[in-house]
């Protein structure tokens, strides 16, 4: 079994509502994607200011990690194609090409790494975009968007 660190961004007033949103959304997400569980490391969970050094850290490397994945699953496909044709891809599933076809197309899984506060994979530099355009358009004075980090078994 393996694990990853996935990434949450939440709107709220302070960071433990924040924390239990994303935690709450983590735990949600496991129902429908390749995750088996949220890991509790038994340590605090942490919700980082989007807008401070350590949040961009965060949150570039999570958007780096699904745009890595991302290209190392096309790469595979492109090969894949190569290697067989269409007729031999549909006979039979040939080095996991469907496989790798659902992980492709997926909205969250171990190879999505940043989420919203709705549990909707950001798999995307648009997508991205638009919700950072949209939600910091809609923020209320009092309101800053949050990054948490939840350790996921898969």
């Amino acid at each position: 079994m393996s694990g990853t660190a996935i990434g949450f961004l939440v709107v709220e007033k302070d960071d433990r509502e924040a924390i239990e949103i994303a935690v709450s959304q983590a735990e949600r997400i496991v129902n429908n994607s390749g995750f088996d569980y949220v890991h509790d490391t038994g340590e605090d969970y942490v919700a980082l200011n989007i807008e401070s050094e350590e949040g961009k850290k965060v949150l570039a490397e999570f958007i780096k990690n699904t745009k890595n994945a991302f290209l190392d699953n096309t790469k595979k496909l492109r090969e894949l194609l190569i290697k067989w044709t269409n007729k031999e891809l549909y006979a039979k599933d040939r080095d996991l090409f469907r496989y790798i076809c659902r992980k492709v197309g997926e909205y969250w899984g171990p190879d999505i790494d940043l989420y919203d506060e709705d549990g909707a994979g950001l798999r995307t530099k648009a997508e991205i975009d638009e919700y950072f355009e949209t939600t910091k358009a809609g923020l209320q004075d009092d309101e800053k968007i949050w990054i948490v980090s939840v350790y996921m078994k898969y």
